[in-house]
């Protein structure tokens, strides 16, 4: 009776653990079957970051990009950061590249710097950077990350102005082509806003090019009315050659006549 008891209990101990390690593998395998479906479900959940106002930045640090390019943050002091701290394994740091990507291109010729750092598995940046379409430079640390920017969660976001304030901080995922966010930076960035000015002067010479185009037609829609045309202007060389052929007419007319002999 006792050996029984024990074999049941042993039995079910065993059954406990292989149920446990076959629910745990199904996870897992799940995970990895549809990693895509869960990053665009998340991708589509995120929302605006909020604004805040926080500390002072650090630019002693280094970081190198996926083609080898070193970046010295230090040579981008008197800029506008946007920096992001992400893995690759992460889901919602994957969700919220698509939407880092959109910004980047939104502001493509401003002077504001990306600096998207990858804090681990490096051999899988470039799959992610083809797989994701990714136009901006993915960076790995190259030095120590400063302690004001160091969070052990992911994805840690940050916008520094180019007077060196952190004035935003986000941990965790956001839609960040959103306008509100577009319109934080412009407003951080003179640089950005004398591109606007740029634009809106082009703008104006189109305007103008294009008043010009009308104006022009204009003028040769009048010209070319039968109803306005004015007379032809005779030549007065003209006059008197006709009159010197005339009078040589008459000359040969008066040539020809022969005197009667009677």
């Amino acid at each position: 009776m006792a050996a029984t008891s024990r074999h049941f209990a042993f039995g079910c101990a065993l059954g406990f653990v292989s149920g446990m390690i076959a629910l745990t593998i199904g996870v897992l395998t799940f995970g990895f079957m549809f990693q895509d479906f869960v990053v665009q479900r998340k991708e589509e959940t995120l929302r605006p970051p909020p604004i805040t106002v926080g500390l002072k930045a650090s630019y002693d640090w280094q970081v190198i990009s996926v083609t080898g390019d070193i970046l010295d943050v230090e040579t981008v002091r008197d800029k506008t950061l946007f920096i992001t701290f992400w893995h690759p394994a992460c889901v919602p740091c994957l969700a919220q590249l698509p939407s880092i990507n959109r910004l980047y291109n939104m502001l493509e010729g401003s002077d504001i710097e990306f600096i998207i750092v990858a804090t681990d598995n490096k051999g899988e940046l470039p799959e992610i950077i083809e797989k994701e379409g990714l136009d901006f430079p993915v960076y790995t640390m190259l030095s120590d990350r400063p302690e004001v920017f160091y969070t052990p969660d992911t994805p840690a976001n940050y916008i520094v102005d180019p007077d060196g304030n952190i004035v935003f901080k986000q941990i965790g995922g956001a839609k960040w082509d959103d306008e509100i966010i577009l319109d934080f930076l412009l407003d951080l960035s003179g640089d950005v806003l004398s591109v606007e000015d740029e634009a809106e002067a082009d703008v104006a010479e189109v305007d103008e090019a294009e008043a010009e185009a009308e104006t022009e037609a204009d003028t040769d829609n009048a010209t070319d009315d039968p109803g306005e045309m004015e007379p032809e202007e005779v030549d007065d060389d003209d006059e008197e050659e006709d009159g010197v052929e005339a009078g040589n007419d008459d000359v040969v007319g008066t040539e020809n006549v022969t005197p009667d002999a009677g």
